[in-house]
């Protein structure tokens, strides 16, 4: 698993252009020079080239993995450092020995990236196993945690103002359902956009977006997400793939992995607590598994969190007419317009683009936002996003 992130500020930022700049167990992609023509970016920056590796990614046909194969996870991403599925509070009551003991040899072992756990291992010769991911839902979600990164001041050591990592991390959180909308027509490159939004809302790296002062808009942004997984199963159900045995491998995972978060959102943020049913979401994410007889795998109390569920709610009819009836293209239009942010005077407002991305700005602007009044990236930095590298602090 990547590292995590470092505390604190940093003093310097170096181009990603060997495998000791990134994470061992990602792919080694040569995406240099590879630019992706999205008006959502600017010319030069982090987020541009991010995009641009993922892309080529997906189109390199030479590549020995399949984008859209399953491996497996030892655990969730987001407990890689623990012992078990859940986070293990540390006993401070040492008295009973023997009771510790015990716990210790029911623990699993941490997780280690795969060198001695199921980590990247392909998910078909583990077929019993639940937390299993795509290669090219791997790949994107820690492409986002990368992307979070190039948001956070702090790693930069720079100040630009007290919410701007968490409107940071935001922004990568809309960009994600950009790119669910821009991939309309490709029902695999949509599901690894659902996997990646659930396994990024569950991720602690994440966090930091709930603490922004416009609770509305995040709430809004919460529930696009919840409607756009809606229109997916609707997609999905519509192409005769919502079944115990269906290609999309980990669909009862993902499906239980929404139900977590809309338990986890509401208990922990307060969000989602309307009375319309795109607030109660999992109640229609269970009745799309009890009608379809998927299992709901994954997470620990997954049975708990469906008994506090209506699995019998009436689900939209999908009909050619009306192919998405939760329309979720045109919540996320209407989202832009009423959420979204202008990057400058006279341009339009939107959601997601790298408005947030340090990489982005000018040199006198991070100039202006650091500690030393220096640009951070210098001219080598600079150079290195202009030829398409990915930058990351160090």
């Amino acid at each position: 698993m990547p590292p995590k992130k470092r505390s604190g500020s940093t003093s310097n930022a170096a181009p990603a252009q060997s495998k000791k700049s990134k994470p061992d167990d990602l792919p080694d992609v040569e995406h240099a020079g590879i630019l992706h023509e999205s008006k959502r970016w600017v010319a030069v920056s982090g987020s541009r080239n991010l995009d641009a590796e993922y892309k080529h990614y997906l189109k390199n046909e030479d590549g020995t993995e399949k984008p859209y194969e399953y491996i497996c996870m030892c655990r969730a991403p987001w407990n890689a450092g623990d012992s078990d599925d859940e986070e293990d509070e540390e006993d401070e009551d040492d008295d009973d020995d023997e009771e510790e003991d015990e716990t210790e040899k029911t623990k699993k072992p941490a997780c280690d990236g795969g060198k001695t756990c199921l980590c990247r291992k392909p998910a078909a010769e583990h077929p019993d196993h639940p937390w299993i991911i795509t290669n090219a839902g791997f790949l994107k979600f820690h492409a986002q945690r990368t992307m979070m990164d190039l948001r956070d001041p702090d790693m930069w050591a720079m100040y630009i103002y007290n919410d701007f990592h968490a409107y940071g991390v935001l922004e990568v959180f809309e960009n994600l359902l950009l790119d669910w909308l821009e991939a309309e027509g490709n029902w695999k490159e949509q599901w690894v956009v659902c996997q990646t939004i659930v396994w990024f809302l569950l991720d602690h790296a994440s966090a930091p977006m709930t603490m922004i002062d416009d609770g509305s808009k995040l709430d809004a942004t919460v529930q696009l997400a919840a409607r756009v997984f809606l229109s997916m199963l609707a997609s999905l159900e519509s192409k005769k793939l919502l079944s115990d045995t269906s290609e999309v491998k980990d669909l009862g995972l993902v499906m239980a992995l929404y139900m977590q978060m809309a338990k986890q959102y509401r208990t922990d943020f307060s969000l989602l607590e309307g009375d319309d049913q795109i607030c109660h979401f999992d109640n229609y994410i269970l009745t799309y598994a009890n009608k379809f007889g998927i299992p709901l795998v994954g997470p620990a109390d997954i049975d708990d969190i469906a008994a506090g569920c209506d699995g019998t709610v009436k689900l939209p009819a999908v009909t050619a007419a009306k192919p998405d009836p939760w329309g979720s293209a045109a919540a996320i239009k209407k989202h832009e317009k009423e959420h979204g942010t202008s990057a400058g005077k006279g341009k339009k407002a939107s959601i997601g683009g790298d408005k947030h991305d340090i990489t982005a700005f000018s040199s006198a602007e991070r100039k202006a936002q650091s500690f030393d009044k220096k640009d951070i990236l210098g001219k080598e930095g600079i150079e290195a996003l202009k030829k398409g590298l990915v930058l990351r602090p160090a």
